[in-house]
């Protein structure tokens, strides 16, 4: 039998809010360790992590190095044999620019990034005991590079004999996922690609809500998050434990979170309401909340949502609603998300493109596998742009623009 601890999107590093910045970074550590304590109590043999172990953007060398430290504590608890397989995932960086680069060392032979060789074309697959693992890591456009290394995945696949064969996206897909509207076709994968690839296990990153289900002979597993990255998120967090023999067994084990995180939402329902009628309801919603708080004896975020219609300034009663409701010595911070529509100022609002949409727009006329290379080459652009650009200008230098401009030019179909 093989046991395999399974968790995804970490987000080490991640300080959002900005006003309770470091004590955010540290709930996101207390999740990242026990989940480690966990695959240690439930003695893995393997661990793998669907993708953004890190917040790039605002992690620091201090994160990393926690991350190196549990993952080495994981070693030297359960014995050299147990493997590490990650992916990277949005918030890991580029592909010329990852953050698990950082963890990687080269006599840390059980830590392997997989997914990064499968964007560049070639057949990558690990073989263990009882399973073959690939991958894909993450890419912007990840429907059109899918179509492009989907044989490739095949292939690697084809030829093992073990009895699991698994696949590790960072990726929404359609059709498991439960995705909110306005997602960019582009940015989803449907579940119909994954089928007849030989894989019996896809696990998933990047959607923060966990998720099993088996369809067929296949096993779609999506861990979710180990921590709230927003405050929109629901409970539970935690990971999987994966047991593989001749049945595949499955256990989710929670994660208790660090704060209690509780949403107030307060609605006129369609009917204009001064800012007293919001307030009353905002208090009486809030003295509930933090009794809930107080009983499990932690610290709370609470996040305020307004909607509906005011008859006055919106702003000032979010100010009035902050002095209110954040003394309180159980809140370590209120979130106010203002949706409410002023009665003077009511107007239709202009959807806006999004760049990928635009993008899309842009080169569809060129057609389908011209439109893939031509988003693939943006994403290219972009990863060289945040690795080699002048910190002057912003701009590349001529050798490396010199080669984009003549991939575009083999695109287009320009005839020099």
């Amino acid at each position: 039998m093989v046991k395999i601890g399974v968790f995804s999107d970490t987000h080490i590093g991640r300080s959002v809010p900005k006003a309770i910045g470091e004590l955010r970074r540290e709930a996101f550590k207390k999740a990242f360790t026990q989940a480690i304590n966990i695959f240690i109590q439930e003695k893995v043999d393997y661990v793998i992590h669907c993708g953004d172990v890190f917040e790039k953007e605002t992690m620091m060398p201090s994160d990393s190095i926690f991350v190196k430290n549990e993952f080495q504590k994981l070693i030297d608890y359960l014995g050299k044999d147990v493997k590490i397989f990650v992916i990277r995932g949005n918030h890991d960086g580029t592909t010329i620019n990852n953050a698990l680069n950082y963890i990687e060392h080269p006599l840390a032979k059980y830590f392997k990034i997989v997914g990064e060789k499968t964007l560049e074309g070639k057949i990558e697959f690990y073989e263990e005991a009882n399973f073959v693992l690939t991958g894909m890591g993450y890419t912007p456009y990840p429907i059109y590079k899918f179509k492009t290394v989907k044989e490739n995945i095949k292939e690697a696949l084809k030829n093992s004999k073990a009895p699991y064969k698994i696949l590790l996206l960072h990726a929404f897909i359609d059709g498991h996922h439960d995705l909110p509207l306005g997602i960019p076709a582009h940015q989803k994968i449907s579940i119909k690609e994954l089928r007849n690839l030989g894989a019996n296990l896809i696990i998933l990153g990047h959607n923060h809500t966990r998720k099993n289900e088996k369809i067929d002979d296949e096993i779609f597993l999506t861990p979710g998050s180990t921590e709230y990255y927003d405050l929109a998120e629901k409970e539970p967090h935690g990971v999987y434990i994966l047991e593989l023999n001749n049945k595949e067994k499955l256990q989710f084990k929670n994660i208790e979170p660090m704060h209690i995180i509780e949403a107030i939402k307060i609605n006129s329902e369609g009917t204009v309401k001064d800012s007293a009628w919001f307030i009353t309801q905002a208090l009486k919603e809030f003295e509930n909340c933090i009794k809930k708080i107080e009983r499990l004896n932690k610290k709370g975020i609470v996040r305020l949502i307004l909607k509906g219609l005011i008859n006055e300034d919106k702003y000032e009663l979010e100010n009035k609603l902050q002095m209110h409701l954040a003394k309180n010595k159980s809140i370590i911070h209120l979130e106010i998300e203002n949706q409410l529509k002023e009665l003077s100022n009511l107007s239709q609002t202009i959807p806006i493109t999004t760049k990928e949409e635009f993008l899309k727009i842009l080169f569809e006329p060129l057609g389908a596998e011209a439109l893939a290379e031509a988003l693939n080459l943006i994403e290219d652009i972009e990863a060289c742009l945040e690795e080699a650009g002048s910190q002057r200008s912003g701009l590349l230098k001529d050798l490396d623009r010199k080669k984009f401009v003549k991939k575009w030019i083999e695109i287009l179909g320009v005839k020099s």
